[in-house]
C-alpha cells in the first residue's frame, strides 16, 4: 500500500512541475504578444497619426464602440499571472496534504509491523492499543481537515480555469487580433490605392512632358520623382511584409497559446478527478483501517480471555487426574466393590418396583374403561330389545287394517251388486259396530337366544302383551261409509 501511494505522489509532484513549466511558458508567451502588440500600435500610429484616436471605435477595422478595453493592457496579464499563481499555491498545498497523508500511511504500517513482531503479551498490547487510538484521532482530524480543503480547493481551481482561460482575457486577446488584421487590410488597400495614384500621376506627367517638349531639366526632375516613388513603394513593401510576418507569428503564438490553454485544462481537469479519486481511495482506506484496528482490539481482548480460559482448563484438567487416581485406588479394596455391587442392585429393584406400580395403575385405568364400556353395551341392548317390541306392534296392527279394508270392499261389492239386479225394499237390520279382536299370545315362551354378543333375539310376539286388545272401528271413516250406502 505505501508503495502505490509513493508512486501516486510522484506522478502528481511531475506533473506538477510539467503544469510550473507551461505556466511560465504561458507568461513569457503571453508578455512577448504584449510587447508585440504594442510595437504594432505604435508603428500604426506614426504611419496614420489622424486615426489613432478613434482606431478602437472604428467599426470599419473591427473595432466595437459597446466593448470597452482597459487603458492598461497589463492589468489582464497581471489578474492571468495572479491567477496562476493562486493555482501554484493550491497545488503546493495538495501536495504537502498528500505527503503528510503518506507520512501518516507510513508510520500506520511500522506501527503494524512492530505490533505483528511483538504481539502475544497482554501487557505490551494495551499501551500500542492507546497510542494507535491516539494517532488515529489526530489522523482523523488531520485528515478530515485535509479533505475538507481539497475539496474547496478543487471547488476554487474550477472557478478559476472559467473565470480566467474561457474569461475575458482570450476574448480582449482575439478582439486586438482581429482589430490588428482588420487595420492591415486596411493599410493594404490604402497602399494599392497609392500606387494606383502614383501610377496616374507618372502617366499625366509623361503625358504633359511629351506634349509640351520641355527641356532635359524636367525630365530630370521626373526621373527624380520616380526614383523617390520607387523607394517609397519599396519602403511601404517591406513594411507591409514585417506586418503580415508579425501577424503570421502572432497567429500562431495565439494558435500555440490556445493549444497549450486547452491541453493545461484538460491536464489540470484529469488531475483535479485524480485527486478526488485519491480521495476517496484514502477515505475508503482510513475507514478499512478503522475496521481493522477494531478488529484487531477485539481480538486482542478475546486473545486474554482465551489465555485466561487455558489456565482455568490446565487446573480443571489436574483436578480431574487427581481425582481419578483417588477413585482408582478406592475401587482396588474388595469392601468397596462388594458395597458398589449391593448399590447396584438396589437400584435395579427400584427400578422394578417403579415399573409394576405404574403398569398397576394401567390396569386399573383399563379395568375401568372396560367397566364403562359395558355399561353402555347394556344400554345399547335393552334400546334395541324395545324398537324390536314396538316393531312387532306396528306389523300386527297392519296386518288387522288390511284384513278390515278387505271385508269393507268385499260389503260394499255385495251392496253395488244387489242395488244392479233390483232395488227391493227390504229391511236392513243395523249393522254393529265392527270389533277386532286380537288373538290372544301364547303364555309359553320360548327360550331366549343370544347372539355372539350375548344380546337376547326376541321373537315377532311382544312378551309384554298378556290381555286381549281390542280394536274399535267405530266412529271411523269405514264405518261412516258403511252408515252412508245402508
Amino acid at each position: 500500500m505505501p508503495s502505490e501511494y509513493e508512486d501516486k505522489y510522484l506522478l502528481l509532484r511531475d506533473e506538477n512541475t510539467a503544469l510550473k513549466k507551461k505556466k511560465n511558458d504561458q507568461e513569457a508567451t503571453i508578455k512577448r504578444m504584449y510587447t508585440k502588440l504594442a510595437i504594432i500600435e505604435e508603428k500604426l500610429a506614426k504611419t496614420r497619426p489622424h486615426e489613432v484616436g478613434n482606431n478602437q471605435d472604428d467599426p470599419a477595422t473591427g473595432g466595437n464602440k459597446t466593448a470597452v478595453l482597459p487603458v492598461r493592457r497589463d492589468l489582464d496579464a497581471e489578474k492571468f499571472i495572479t491567477a496562476l499563481k493562486g493555482e501554484n499555491t493550491a497545488l503546493r498545498k495538495k501536495n504537502q496534504v498528500l505527503m503528510e497523508k503518506n507520512r501518516w500511511l507510513q508510520e500506520q504500517c511500522r506501527q503494524s509491523g512492530v505490533v505483528k513482531r511483538l504481539g502475544g503479551a497482554a501487557s505490551s498490547a494495551r499501551p500500542v492499543v492507546q497510542k494507535r487510538k491516539a494517532s488515529r484521532s489526530t489522523a482523523v482530524t488531520n485528515t478530515s481537515f485535509a479533505g475538507s480543503t481539497i475539496g474547496n480547493q478543487v471547488e476554487s481551481a474550477r472557478k478559476l480555469h472559467r473565470d480566467t482561460f474561457s474569461g475575458d482575457l482570450e476574448m480582449a486577446l482575439k478582439k486586438r487580433l482581429v482589430i490588428a488584421e482588420k487595420q492591415l487590410v486596411k493599410l493594404q488597400k490604402e497602399n494599392e490605392q497609392l500606387r494606383t495614384d502614383t501610377t496616374r500621376h507618372q502617366m499625366k506627367q509623361k503625358r504633359d512632358n511629351n506634349d509640351e517638349g520641355g527641356p532635359s531639366d524636367e525630365e530630370d526632375e521626373g526621373k527624380h520623382d520616380k526614383e523617390l516613388s520607387s523607394l517609397e513603394l519599396d519602403q511601404i513593401k517591406r513594411d507591409l511584409r514585417d506586418r503580415q510576418a508579425q501577424l503570421a507569428i502572432l497567429n500562431a503564438r495565439y494558435e500555440n497559446l490556445e493549444s497549450n490553454a486547452l491541453a493545461e485544462r484538460e491536464i489540470q481537469e484529469k488531475t483535479l478527478g485524480q485527486m478526488e479519486q485519491m480521495n476517496r481511495q484514502i477515505h475508503k482506506l482510513r475507514t478499512q483501517l478503522q475496521d481493522t484496528s477494531m478488529e484487531k482490539e477485539e481480538l486482542e481482548v478475546r486473545l486474554l480471555k482465551a489465555g485466561d480460559q487455558e489456565k482455568d482448563i490446565t487446573l480443571l484438567r489436574e483436578q480431574n487426574r487427581r481425582l481419578e487416581e483417588r477413585m482408582t485406588a478406592l475401587c482396588e479394596s474388595p469392601f468397596i466393590n462388594d458395597a458398589f455391587q449391593r448399590k447396584e442392585r438396589i437400584d435395579k429393584l427400584f427400578a422394578l418396583e417403579k415399573l409394576t406400580q405404574e403398569q398397576k395403575t394401567s390396569i386399573a385405568q383399563m379395568n375401568e374403561e372396560n367397566q364403562k364400556l359395558q355399561a353402555v353395551i347394556r344400554e345399547l341392548q335393552n334400546s334395541i330389545k324395545q324398537l324390536k317390541q314396538a316393531k312387532d306392534r306396528v306389523e300386527q296392527d297392519l296386518a288387522q287394517m288390511a284384513h278390515h279394508l278387505m271385508e269393507e270392499r268385499n260389503a260394499r261389492s255385495l251392496e253395488s251388486i244387489k242395488s244392479t239386479t233390483g232395488r227391493v225394499t227390504t229391511f236392513v237390520p243395523q249393522t254393529e259396530p265392527l270389533v277386532i279382536v286380537r288373538p290372544p299370545e301364547s303364555q309359553h315362551k320360548l327360550p331366549e337366544k343370544r347372539d355372539a354378543c350375548s344380546s337376547p333375539v326376541h321373537n315377532n310376539k311382544s312378551p309384554g302383551k298378556g290381555s286381549v286388545a281390542s280394536f274399535n272401528v267405530y266412529g271411523t271413516p269405514f264405518q261412516r261409509l258403511l252408515n252412508q250406502l245402508n
